[in-house]
């Protein structure tokens, strides 16, 4: 009997069909693949770009702290006349700004005696305090000399400082052993500017503060 040649030919081309969509449906699995994959990839650079973002805005805030945290908590050291002084008591730092006057003595004056003695005042400030150095220039050379601050003679001076906190004024001078120095920068018809550190006793208590790193810059 002969082969039936219609139906050899109808079964190649349905597997040919079939082998049609086979390779379609391979081609349309790639393609959905690749745009997962795609996709998959954007989100991780969104994501990168967002951590990154999120990187720089912690640096930039950090970077502000740090310039913050540094600022100086004293008045800076100049020879302009621009009325301030500024010490650590004890740690703590102390700042007088302004010209101090009679009826305002808030801030800082200076001034020169008839025998020359030569007058430093700084008052107010956080804590609230007096504080009064005086001293005799050399008339030749004075910003070539380390002033010792003591007890108040022709070679050396002299500082008081009042305590007006709600304690309620305690005074403190120096001696003969507790004492300190001061730097002249600037001194001449204008303007009398330094740097000091001092140690001042209570009298009564024996109680020892500390001055240090301090600075004044006074237009006379």
């Amino acid at each position: 009997m002969p082969p039936i040649v219609g139906t050899s030919c109808t079964q190649n081309r349905y597997r040919a069909l079939e082998k049609m969509k086979l390779r379609r449906h391979s081609v349309v699995n790639k393609l959905m693949s690749y745009k997962f994959a795609t996709q998959k990839s954007l989100n991780m650079k969104n994501t990168l770009s967002q951590l990154f973002f999120l990187f720089l805005t912690v640096c930039i805030i950090s970077s502000s702290s740090c310039e913050k945290e540094q600022e100086p908590d004293l008045v800076p050291i100049t020879t302009s006349g621009e009325n301030t002084m500024g010490f650590y008591w004890d740690g703590i730092p102390v700042n007088k700004k302004g010209k101090g006057t009679f009826f305002e003595p808030d801030g800082v004056s200076s001034g020169v005696f008839s025998d020359h003695k030569v007058y430093i005042l700084g008052v107010g400030g956080n804590p609230f305090c007096e504080i009064k150095i005086e001293f005799y220039p050399n008339e030749s050379n004075p910003l070539g000399k380390n002033y010792t601050i003591s007890i108040l003679g022709q070679e050396k001076g002299r500082a008081e400082l009042i305590d007006d906190s709600h304690l309620g004024g305690i005074e403190y001078y120096t001696n003969e052993i507790v004492n300190g120095n001061l730097k002249l920068l600037r001194y001449d018809n204008q303007i009398i500017s330094g740097t000091f550190n001092i140690q001042l006793q209570n009298p009564e208590t024996g109680k020892i503060i500390h001055l240090t790193d301090g600075r004044f810059d006074i237009k006379q």
